[in-house]
């Protein structure tokens, strides 16, 4: 799923394999690009990929947390949206939707808590193209359309 390499020699340090974390969406990367996540006071690295929104230890790779239901069984675009213990996460193709989850402590590990899910219909980005400045997203919604919400 994510590799890290040295930057001055290409070696591997470490990488981090995908553990299944529901049906929706499908086995894979995806196209978004990965941030940089402090949630839950650990340093993490979060992307969206085949089967949805996973954060990895930036440390060693090992997952951390998944979230599924935001998974559409296309492809995985739009990058996910941080801040704080929040992330926001969109897919589009008529599948999928969007969802905000806080990462939480659970234990030992971390947790994915949904915040709230919309359904494809109510919004989806197709792909990408998620801002956020300060406390407002703004986004294009709509499969093939990018209607700014």
């Amino acid at each position: 799923l994510i590799v890290c390499l040295n930057k001055k020699d290409g070696s591997l340090i470490w990488k981090s394999a995908f553990e299944k974390g529901g049906d929706a969406g499908g086995d894979g990367a995806g196209y978004a690009s990965i941030v940089i996540s402090n949630a839950a006071g650990v340093k993490q690295y979060v992307t969206l990929a085949g089967r949805g929104l996973v954060g990895v230890d930036a440390k060693d790779g090992k997952q951390l947390w998944t979230y599924n239901r935001v998974a559409n069984k296309t492809a995985n675009i739009p990058t996910p949206l941080v801040k704080g213990d929040y992330v926001l996460g969109s897919s589009g193709y008529n599948d999928g939707g969007t969802a905000l989850v806080k990462i939480e402590k659970d234990g030992a590990g971390l947790k994915a808590s949904e915040v709230y899910y919309l359904t494809n219909k109510d919004l989806q980005n197709h792909h990408g193209g998620m801002v956020l400045d300060g406390d407002y997203v703004y986004m294009g919604h709509g499969h093939k359309n990018g209607f700014p919400m």
